[in-house]
């Protein structure tokens, strides 16, 4: 028996069997929606358990109303405050038996952990399920973590993306319809989420970037489509391609799965049959417009592993941008800033202050015009000098004619999203090492796993620090413990 030296809390998983037709492990759990009028059309939408219970979805949950919580009435400390029921104004026949969407709020986090909102909501009204939007990013989810000094809920909650909960606010401002929510399993034999990074350092391919849902019943040439609805760039499928001139397939990402004509990448190289899923290509991503193979874009299985390290302007109308991934010298507007993004490059690419040099430059996604810069260096900036655009001060703005001034009032600094995940880990006391090995049997299987696991508390899975062991020769990758 496999044992930890140090005790630490793990959640366990029941495994999803398919012959419990009510059942549904919550990693294979998909949400579906719909307008009633059919404006918002039926579609999975990129959702992701939270870490805590139930685990396993037994209820069942068919076309059940969504309705915003607190209605149209004032959310603050002391009116529908998620953290005390007590605050709530809304009849509590507004949510019986509905499916209630929030979005994750800091000043509320602060209060209490998102596991007492949704206690909260089951205890005033009986209420189907709780969706809670993330703010941040477009189509980024992730799971959010609970209190295990709370009861268990009984109703499920998931996480769904920015994206998806802006095309419900435009459905409820804009028409009269209702929208009507499912919760359905996927049989689990591809990934549901997948990955696609973008690595470059000036955005080239950002707009591929993010989390794609497997939808569900949706095949083409007999296998799953995912989407990516986005919020700043045109939305995006990942389909299997069949050419029937040679019968040849591939993984491809476009913007329609039924017409291949709208293909912008795929996957090539090496031998097709490794690439049973998406999540096999890799790095092996081909830009069919460029006819050139993009060795920034990834893909992988799972949530993206998002940067975590946020630059705030002093300007209103810039607001905060969110580093795309870690040790990646690009940052995306995550709020005022739309779809403007921050990176590195010479002064001549984007027609600068000056004539040469190299400068942190703010662009305008959309138009591709430099809406701001900040002088680095004449000569091409270390790594470590391209991940500090917070400290550099002499920032230049373009005036009414087109031509470069100094604004002394535009400032960047280093800040954090209000829902910056590490903080959900805030007084959690993680042993520093740990200890795996089988004190039963000295001749156990697994003993490549034994060892010492050290604490990182720069590296997040699942929105809790994960445990590394070194490899032991040149030959090993290590091991790792995560939260999963």
């Amino acid at each position: 028996m496999l044992t930890l030296c140090s005790l630490i809390y793990l959640s366990s998983y029941v495994a999803f069997s398919q012959a419990a037709a009510a059942q549904c492990s919550t990693n294979f759990a998909s949400v579906q929606i719909q307008s009633s009028l059919n404006t918002l059309p039926a579609h999975t939408i990129t959702s992701e358990r939270v870490n805590f219970a139930p685990y396993i979805y037994n209820q069942s949950i068919s076309n059940v109303r969504v309705v915003p919580f607190a209605a149209q009435h004032t959310i603050s400390l002391s009116q529908n405050n998620p953290c005390d029921l007590n605050t709530f104004t809304v009849p509590q026949s507004y949510y019986l038996r509905n499916v209630v969407v929030m979005e994750y709020d800091a000043e509320f986090f602060k209060q209490c952990s998102p596991q007492q909102w949704v206690l909260n909501l089951a205890a005033y009204g009986d209420v189907a399920a709780v969706l809670i939007a993330n703010p941040s990013g477009s189509s980024h989810v992730y799971p959010l973590s609970g209190n295990v000094a709370l009861d268990d809920p009984a109703i499920a909650t998931r996480m769904i993306s920015h994206s998806e909960y802006a095309k419900m606010q435009h459905v409820w401002n804009s028409t009269s319809e209702d929208i009507l929510v499912s919760f359905e399993c996927l049989d689990g034999s591809v990934s549901p989420l997948i990955c696609m990074a973008d690595q470059s350092v000036t955005g080239t391919h950002v707009e591929f970037d993010g989390e794609y849902q497997q939808q569900l019943n949706v095949t083409r040439n007999g296998h799953p489509v995912w989407f990516k609805q986005d919020v700043f760039f045109a939305d995006l499928y990942m389909w299997l391609s069949i050419e029937s001139s040679s019968s040849s397939w591939r993984w491809v990402i476009g913007h329609n799965y039924s017409d291949d004509a709208t293909i912008r990448v795929q996957c090539l190289g090496g031998s097709q049959s490794n690439f049973v899923e998406p999540t096999d290509c890799g790095a092996n991503w081909y830009d069919v417009h460029t006819q050139t193979f993009v060795s920034t874009l990834t893909s992988n299985d799972g949530v993206c592993d998002l940067g975590d390290i946020y630059v705030c302007t002093t300007m209103a109308s810039d607001g905060r941008y969110r580093q795309i991934h870690d040790g990646t010298p690009l940052w995306i507007g995550d709020t005022g800033a739309g779809n403007s993004m921050i990176f590195v490059a010479e002064s001549v690419v984007y027609d600068g202050p000056t004539m040469d040099g190299y400068y942190y430059f703010v662009v305008d996604g959309a138009t591709n015009q430099a809406e701001a810069a900040c002088f680095i260096s004449d000569v091409m900036p270390s790594f470590e000098q391209q991940l500090m655009p917070y400290a550099c001060n002499d920032w230049q703005v373009k005036d009414v004619q087109g031509g470069w001034v100094s604004d002394a009032a535009y400032q960047m600094e280093l800040c954090y999203h209000p829902e910056y995940i590490a903080a959900v880990n805030a007084g959690v006391d993680y042993p520093q090492r740990l200890c795996m090995n089988d004190a039963t049997k000295p001749d156990a299987d697994y003993q490549s796993l034994f060892g010492v696991y050290e604490l990182d508390n720069t590296t997040f899975y699942g929105g809790k620090p994960v445990y590394f062991q070194s490899p032991l020769s040149a030959a090993d990758k290590g091991w790792y413990i995560v939260w999963w």
